[in-house]
C-alpha cells in the first residue's frame, strides 16, 4: 500500500491529459454531478486543478446548461470575461440562484409582495429561463404518478418538499417572460413603425405558444430538430419540400400548422417561401429561385406530388385572384389564426388531443387572443382577463407590458382592473361567529345536483356572484339562498364552478380521484401540495399551499380537525 508521503511523490501527469479527461464528463441539465466533479477538482493538486480553471473544461456544460440567454447580457458577459466559460457558468449560476430565491418568495410570501419580486425575475428574462425550466420540470410526488408511469419505480423516496406549488410558480414566472418577449412583436404586427422590419409568419405563429409559456427560443429549437431528423435521410428528393412534405408524421394536423413547417424548413434550406391566404385552406407562396421561371403556390395538404406544386400563371389563369396567390402579412394570418380557433373552440375535444387539460387550453387560448386584441382595436376590446394559473401577468404583463401601449382610456380601464384584482386577490376571509362555513379549501366533494366531483380552493361566506347569474342559476330558490357559504371548485375534467354550501356533499377521495384532480388542471399545484388521509375515519383532503393559508388562515386547523377529529 502506497504511504501519503510516497503518494505525494508520485509524478503528476501533464495538465492537457487531465483537460482531455474531464472534457469527457458528460454534460447534462437533469444530472449535475459532472459541474461537482469540475468543482471538485478545482480543489485537487496544481495540475488537476490547473486543467479544472480552463474555459475548455467548461464550454460544452455552458451550451447544454444554457439554452437561452438576454443577447446584449451574454454578449458583454463574453467580453468582460474574454469567453472564459467557467466565469460565464459561475456568473449565470448566481442569477439562477437569485431567481428560484425570489421564486420562492413568491411561493411562500403574502400575495401582496409577489408582483414586485415578478418584475424583478422578468427583468432577468431568458437570463434566468433554464434554471426555471428545471424547476418546473421537477418530479411530481409518487402519490399523483399513475400506477402505469414508467417513472414511478424510480421515483427518489426522498420527495422534495412543496414540490407542486414550487413547479407551478416556475411555470407561471416562465409564462410573464415569455408573454412580455411576445408584446413587442404584436405590437409591430398590429401597428409596425415606419421603416420597421416585418415580422416573418414563422415568428409570428411562435409568439402565440407563450400563451402555454413555452419562448419563440424553445419553438425554434425544436424547429432545428425537426430540420435535422428531416435532413438525416440521405436521398436527394429529401433536398426539396414537396417531397419531405411526404413524410406522415408532419401531415397529422391542421393546414396553418403544415404551412408553418414548411415556410420554418424552406427558409432553412435558403429558400423563399411564405403563406397565402387561400380561401378555405393555407397555402404557401414560393419565390423562384430562377428569375425566368414562375413563382408558385405550394399545397401542403395535397396528397400527390402532381398537385403539390402549381405555378401562379397556372392559377391566375384559372381565375384566382392576385391577393389569394401573393404573400400574405402576418397579421392577416394572425387574424385568420384568431378565426380557426373560435371555430375550433366549439368542439373541445379538438383542442384537448395530445394535451390533456382541454379547458385550460380554451383559456389560455382565449387569453392570447385578449392580450393581442387589446393592441389590435383601437376601441371596444375587453380588459385582458388572466386565467388562474397565469396570476403573475396581473402586473409584469398587463400593466408594465400591454398598459403603455393603450390609449389614456382604455389604460385606465385596465388599471382599475388591475387594482381591483389586486386588492381581491389579497383578501383575507377567516371563519366567524354566526356564519356556518362547513367546508374548507382542500375538501373533496361531490356535486349533490350536478354529480361532478371536485375540490374546494377557495370560499365566500355568501354568494359574491351577480345578480343577473344568480338569477339563471336559481340561486334563491334553493334551501339557503344567497345568505349562505359559496364555493370556488376544481372539476376532475378542469372546469370551475361556483357553487353552493347546499350541494357540497364530502367524500372519500381515493387516489384515483386525487391523480384526476391532479392532472385537470396546472392550477392544482397552485393550491395544493399532498394529501392527509385518515383510513380508520375514512376521510382525505388536500394540504394546502401556502398562498391559501394566507387567504383562509382558519382552514388548515378546521381541516385536519375535519380529517383526524379533535
Amino acid at each position: 500500500m502506497t504511504s501519503p508521503a510516497e503518494s505525494s511523490q508520485q509524478p503528476l501527469l501533464p495538465i492537457d491529459v487531465y483537460l482531455e479527461i474531464l472534457k469527457f464528463l458528460p454534460a447534462s441539465k437533469d444530472d449535475s454531478t459532472s459541474i461537482k466533479t469540475l468543482a471538485s477538482c478545482l480543489q485537487a493538486n496544481s495540475s488537476v486543478r490547473a486543467a479544472a480553471l480552463s474555459p475548455l473544461a467548461w464550454e460544452h456544460h455552458y451550451r447544454i446548461y444554457y439554452t437561452h440567454c438576454v443577447q446584449a447580457n451574454e454578449a458583454e458577459r463574453k467580453e468582460r470575461t474574454a469567453c472564459d466559460w467557467r466565469l460565464m457558468f459561475a456568473e449565470r449560476r448566481r442569477l439562477d440562484r437569485r431567481a428560484l430565491k425570489l421564486a420562492d418568495e413568491i411561493r411562500l410570501h403574502p400575495p401582496a409582495e409577489r408582483h414586485e419580486k415578478a418584475r424583478e425575475i422578468a427583468k432577468m428574462s431568458y437570463d434566468v429561463w433554464d434554471v426555471l425550466r428545471m424547476e418546473e420540470n421537477l418530479r411530481d410526488p409518487l402519490y399523483f404518478k399513475s400506477a402505469g408511469d414508467s417513472d414511478a419505480e424510480e421515483h427518489c423516496q426522498d420527495e422534495i418538499v412543496d414540490v407542486l406549488p414550487r413547479k407551478f410558480w416556475a411555470k407561471a414566472i416562465l409564462g410573464i417572460i415569455a408573454r412580455r418577449e411576445s408584446i413587442p412583436i404584436w405590437r409591430r404586427i398590429f401597428d409596425p413603425p415606419p421603416d420597421a422590419r416585418p415580422v416573418s409568419f414563422v415568428e409570428t405563429l411562435s409568439t402565440l405558444s407563450s400563451g402555454f409559456d413555452v419562448s419563440i427560443a424553445e419553438i425554434n429549437m425544436e424547429l432545428e430538430a425537426v430540420y435535422r431528423k428531416w435532413l438525416q435521410f440521405q436521398r436527394v428528393l429529401n433536398q426539396f419540400p414537396h417531397a419531405v412534405l411526404q413524410i406522415p408524421e408532419y401531415r397529422q394536423t391542421i393546414p396553418m400548422s403544415l404551412v408553418f413547417l414548411f415556410v420554418a424548413m424552406a427558409q432553412r434550406m435558403g429558400i423563399d417561401a411564405s403563406p397565402v391566404n387561400w380561401p378555405g385552406v393555407v397555402k404557401a407562396h414560393v419565390t423562384s429561385p430562377d428569375p425566368l421561371e414562375p413563382d408558385f403556390i405550394v399545397d401542403v395538404t395535397a396528397d400527390s406530388e402532381s398537385r403539390i406544386c402549381t405555378p401562379i400563371e397556372v392559377l391566375l389563369q384559372g381565375g384566382a385572384g392576385p391577393e389569394n396567390v401573393s404573400p400574405a402579412s402576418s397579421r392577416a394570418m394572425l387574424t385568420r389564426v384568431f378565426a380557426n380557433v373560435t371555430a375550433f373552440s366549439r368542439f373541445v375535444h379538438m383542442l384537448s388531443t395530445g394535451y390533456g387539460r382541454a379547458y385550460e387550453v380554451l383559456e389560455a387560448t382565449y387569453y392570447v387572443i385578449e392580450l393581442c386584441n387589446a393592441l389590435r382595436l383601437e376601441h371596444g376590446a375587453a380588459v385582458p382577463s388572466p386565467p388562474d394559473f397565469k396570476p403573475l401577468d396581473l402586473v409584469v404583463v398587463l400593466a408594465d407590458g400591454i398598459g403603455p401601449m393603450l390609449f389614456p382610456t382604455r389604460r385606465e380601464s385596465l388599471a382599475e382592473y388591475v387594482d381591483n384584482t389586486l386588492r381581491e386577490n389579497q383578501r383575507v376571509i377567516r371563519r366567524e361567529d354566526g356564519v356556518d362555513v362547513t367546508g374548507f379549501v382542500g375538501m373533496v366533494f361531490k356535486h349533490k345536483r350536478y354529480g361532478y366531483t371536485g375540490c374546494i380552493y377557495s370560499w365566500d361566506p355568501t354568494c359574491m356572484a351577480g345578480d343577473t347569474w344568480m338569477e339563471e342559476m336559481g340561486v334563491d330558490e334553493l334551501p339557503s339562498g344567497r345568505n349562505q357559504p359559496f364555493y370556488q371548485v376544481l372539476a376532475t375534467d378542469g372546469r370551475t364552478f361556483y357553487a353552493s354550501q347546499d350541494n357540497i356533499d364530502p367524500i372519500f377521495a381515493t387516489q384515483e380521484i386525487v391523480r384526476s384532480l391532479f392532472d385537470s388542471r396546472t392550477s392544482f399545484g397552485r393550491y395544493f401540495t399532498g394529501v392527509d388521509v385518515d383510513s380508520q375515519r375514512y376521510r382525505v383532503r388536500l394540504t394546502v399551499s401556502q398562498e391559501l393559508k394566507w387567504k383562509y388562515p382558519d382552514d388548515e386547523d378546521y381541516g385536519r380537525i375535519w380529517v383526524h377529529g379533535q
